[in-house]
């Protein structure tokens, strides 16, 4: 390994071995590479930076370990951005988090029945749009017990003569795809967090090649905003899908106003038992 310069401040911005359970290293990982060994070594700003991350899994939880080497002087820069970076962070997650809880709280004071309800309107909902009569290919997803009951309209899609498509997890890139459903019977399985998802035999559909999306989410707001669970799976997903994004949520989730950050996608409209939200 490459000694640090003896310039080099006494103490780096984050030592080796240090792990933070959150994701602010892996969501500002590729700008801070970018800065430090594209542009900067470009613009002969900096000449030397290294930073290497494991991320391991444990639960619903990620532990990110990474170490970051300056190896000239003159680097001071790069340890400024990367301050920047997580104190920015860090508000934008307070901020999340806080709206999480709020929303969560909202969502479980729903009775069963009044969910069943809503639900059974939200799918009525969608049925009347010309974008879910148009689309030719369609991503729905396995409701969680908190999560509007969209499971309906897979039936119906797949009657229609749709390519239906459910989210898939491919564990060699800590990802999800998407796969087509056919038979549900025999097509589904139980995947990752216990969430139903094609089996690895099912069909992958090109994620460009999908007309319409629609997720989940913790809230949403009129301009597009989505509040996930925190762990970015459909902000990958979505930079992929040139298709409609739609944001599917009880009225009790949209809010005035998500925080969002720079790696947060915007969706083209908002679904609830009550609306029809075009962003």
């Amino acid at each position: 390994m490459l000694a640090a310069h003896p310039n080099k401040p006494s103490q780096s911005v984050y030592d080796s071995g240090h792990r933070r359970n959150d994701f602010k290293f892996a969501r500002n990982y590729r700008r801070l590479v970018r800065l430090a060994s594209g542009e900067s070594l470009n613009s002969g700003r900096y000449l030397g930076f290294r930073a290497t991350t494991t991320a391991v899994g444990r639960a619903s939880l990620n532990f990110c370990s990474f170490r970051v080497e300056k190896l000239w002087p003159s680097t001071q820069p790069v340890a400024d951005e990367f301050a920047r970076l997580f104190t920015m962070t860090d508000s934008l997650d307070n901020a999340k988090a806080s709206l999480r809880q709020q929303v969560q709280a909202r969502v479980q004071n729903l009775a069963p029945g009044e969910r069943i309800t809503a639900s059974a309107a939200l799918c009525a909902q969608l049925q009347q749009q010309k974008v879910w009569q148009d689309a030719k290919a369609v991503l729905l997803f396995a409701p969680l017990p908190d999560e509007p009951d969209i499971w309906p309209l897979l039936k119906e899609a797949l009657a229609a003569g749709k390519v239906v498509a459910l989210p898939a997890f491919v564990a060699g890139t800590n990802t999800y795809t998407a796969r087509q459903i056919i038979e549900p019977v025999h097509d589904l399985v139980l995947g990752k967090f216990g969430i139903r998802e094609p089996a690895a035999t099912c069909l992958e559909v090109p994620l460009n090649r999908l007309d319409l999306v629609l997720m989940p989410g913790i809230a949403f707001d009129p301009r597009g905003g989505r509040l996930g669970r925190g762990r970015g799976f459909y902000d990958r997903l979505l930079a992929a899908v040139n298709g409609l994004k739609c944001g599917v949520a009880f009225d009790e989730q949209l809010v005035d106003a998500v925080p969002v950050g720079p790696m947060d996608v915007r969706l083209n409209c908002i679904l609830t038992p009550t609306r029809w939200i075009e962003t």
